[in-house]
């Protein structure tokens, strides 16, 4: 506050009520947060023992494909939807990416297609490395001839345009011929649908549907599935444990992005149809805005918590870790730096970061394994563009698939090998050397609060 010259002392006044009521207002509502319970656990059911149990739930039908790359194909990845302004980010990732493979190029606007194929030429030639598209393919959207054709040519396919009805057709010629996919799409009700009707004909083919493979929600995916590695690896002789995993994005320089906002009454379990041992009651597992005792910081709820919290409990039970609540909140840190994020520079907007904690908590012993996740890039632009890219390298080389796990409609950590796939994203950097995801382990102890 700037006193004014001709009524200074009434300025000044006024700057102190303001400051007073500040505090006030402040104490208030830490006091509200601090009240705030979490959502409850729903109710065990009576035959938990059985229900609850760790058990995978991969369950392959007896004439199901067994190979996990179709042999054969003329590429390993074709980019559709890369005349768009993310589908070119994938492109040119994949243009100057190392490794021995094929990619090609596709979109319904050859004007566009075109520019972008000498684009990624002349990326090529200045970097001195990488490769060109091997293929530019013009395609009517919702041309079924066409688009079968082109699945048929690659291993995978990366979905980059926006249509639903695009991605409908898509997601079915590949659950027929085999081929993967995966996209950035973070609707729930898409989801589903691909849930109920391409499910079954993908574990036949051996074809990978891969949900919400960017931001959201492939961080949260990996570091919920290594919180759990280490609490089951710390407390191997307890066959049943009550545990739950927190969330926290404790700092987010750029903009989020979740392509379809889950509202807050959606069925937790909307993408795991007939779980066997349901234990949350809010689909972001937060609920409103409170401090966390455990975490010893208050959280705050984002959409893209919802989506998440919809694919990870559709891969726990996948994975058949059942009985387990998953809770994912913004840290206030977070909330500025997304808020901040608007008024950047391009150049510093494209050039964002985020810090993931996530901790699993066995609620009877008290013990807790935490794993921090470091990303780099916007994680609405550059960085969903290299997950999504790295997710087709890794679709693409049968190393990366996890054992036994088929086909069918599934999430990043149950269709991959998820050590291998930190691995490359560890390898992997945008132009600055950068490290795309980094995941570090920051270990277990029975200590609930966290230096956060």
């Amino acid at each position: 506050c700037v006193p004014h010259h001709s009524h200074p002392m009434a300025c000044k006044a006024l700057c102190i009520v303001a400051a007073l009521l500040t505090a006030g207002l402040t104490c208030v509502g830490v006091v509200i947060l601090h009240r705030t319970p979490p959502p409850s656990r729903r109710p065990v059911p009576p035959d938990a023992v059985t229900a609850c149990a760790s058990n995978p739930i991969f369950k392959a039908p007896s004439d199901a494909k067994t190979e996990h790359v179709r042999r054969g194909a003329e590429f390993d990845i074709v980019v559709h939807g890369a005349a768009g302004s993310v589908g070119k980010l994938i492109s040119q990732y994949l243009a100057t990416s190392p490794g021995n493979f094929k990619f090609a190029i596709s979109s319904k606007s050859y004007s566009k297609l075109d520019v972008l194929d000498k684009e990624l030429t002349e990326l090529v030639k200045a970097r001195g490395h990488g490769r060109e598209a091997g293929g530019m393919f013009i395609l009517d959207n919702l041309d079924e001839e066409s688009l079968r054709k082109l699945v048929r040519r690659t291993a995978v396919v990366l979905n980059a345009a926006a249509s639903q009805r695009l991605a409908s057709e898509l997601v079915r010629i590949c659950a027929d011929e085999g081929t993967h996919y995966a996209d950035l799409g973070a609707d729930a009700t898409w989801q589903r649908r691909a849930i109920d009707v391409r499910h079954s004909p993908a574990q036949i083919s051996g074809s990978k549907i891969i949900l919400s493979a960017g931001y959201t929600s492939l961080p949260f995916d990996l570091g919920t599935n290594a919180a759990l590695e280490l609490i089951h690896q710390a407390m191997v002789s307890v066959p049943q444990k009550r545990i739950a995993i927190t969330a926290l994005t404790t700092r987010l320089w750029g903009e989020e992005a979740a392509t379809g906002v889950v509202p807050s009454d959606t069925d937790p379990y909307l993408l795991t149809p007939g779980v066997a041992c349901p234990s949350d009651t809010v689909v972001d597992g937060w609920g409103p805005a409170r401090f966390d005792g455990q975490l010893g910081t208050v959280g705050l709820p984002h959409a893209v918590g919802a989506a998440n919290g919809l694919v990870v409990r559709r891969s726990l039970e996948l994975l058949g870790h059942r009985g387990i609540t998953y809770a994912d909140a913004l840290s206030l840190r977070a909330v500025a730096g997304r808020f901040l994020a608007r008024w950047m520079p391009e150049s510093l907007r494209m050039a964002g970061q985020f810090d993931l904690f996530i901790m699993a908590h066995e609620e009877a012993s008290g013990l807790a394994c935490r794993v921090q996740l470091l990303g780099h890039g916007s994680p609405s632009s550059w960085h969903a563009a290299g997950l999504l890219a790295e997710t087709g390298l890794c679709l693409s080389t049968p190393s990366c698939h996890r054992a036994n796990s088929g086909g069918g409609v599934m999430t990043p950590a149950s269709a991959m090998n998820t050590s291998e796939l930190i691995k490359r994203l560890r390898a992997a950097s945008l132009e600055d050397g950068i490290p795309l995801l980094k995941l570090e382990v920051v270990g277990c102890n029975q200590s609930v609060s966290a230096e956060l």
